[in-house]
């Protein structure tokens, strides 16, 4: 492979990879998604509950 031409393979590469065309489907890229996405937002809602808050504030850091 030249030099020219490795750029331009590893670009159709990653946009196979991004457009998920052969490489995911549809659903399993919203799971992945999901799963990634899911627990940050559990997280953030639990660090907005008042009883975390309290626990957070009055834990020895």
């Amino acid at each position: 492979m030249s030099n020219t031409e490795s750029p331009a393979v590893a670009d159709s590469f990653f946009t196979r990879i991004l457009t998920g065309r052969h490489f995911l489907t549809r659903r399993r890229r919203l799971m992945l998604f999901a799963g990634a996405v899911m627990p940050s937002l559990a997280a953030l809602l639990l660090l907005q509950m008042p009883v975390v808050k309290s626990y957070l504030h009055s834990a020895p850091t």
